[in-house]
């Protein structure tokens, strides 16, 4: 379901358009109308968001925490992080795991942290968020070729920033 909203980078930066896209009735997000729903990005993946142009990908994977916790003794955000980091990591060459830090978006506890490595030779950057609801956790993965970084930082920051459960 999408919907129409305008959000402003900050002082200093470009205006975009954003649309609040939710899914599963489960969480939305604003993400930039210049990114495109796609697949095959990820099999888990419950959204995928593309833009080739501005070199932007965006998933969400969504997975409830009973189902987690039974397959993990002692599961946490941080085992959750370092989990999904080391997956991302194997894909790439050169992979240097940030150490994530913690903040709040909305009502739930997340951790954020990055990976930066190559993929084929090009340099990619890899935001991680690792957001915990009550019942789910969920993987916001943003990347982008390294030298975009700075084009679609605040829009990256910006859709990560918009995640909202809505039960």
């Amino acid at each position: 379901m999408l919907f129409n909203t305008s959000l402003s980078s900050g002082e200093g930066f470009s205006k975009t358009s954003y649309k609040i896209v939710k899914v599963k009735e489960l969480y939305a997000l604003s993400l930039p109308y210049y990114l495109e729903k796609t697949s095959g990005l990820s099999t888990t993946a419950s959204l995928q968001y593309r833009n080739l142009t501005k070199k932007l990908l965006v998933i969400v994977v969504d997975e409830e925490k009973l189902k987690m916790d039974s397959l993990m003794t002692a599961f946490t955000p941080a085992d959750y992080y370092d989990h999904v980091a080391r997956q991302v990591a194997q894909k790439l060459d050169e992979a240097v795991i940030e150490k994530p830090s913690a903040k709040v978006i909305g009502t739930c506890n997340a951790l954020q942290g990055g990976i930066d490595g190559k993929f084929l030779g090009t340099p990619l950057r890899y935001i991680i968020e690792i957001v915990e609801s009550k019942t789910h956790y969920y993987q916001i993965i943003c990347w982008t070729e390294e030298a975009s970084i700075s084009d679609v930082g605040n829009d990256i920051h910006l859709i990560i920033n918009s995640f909202k459960e809505l039960k």
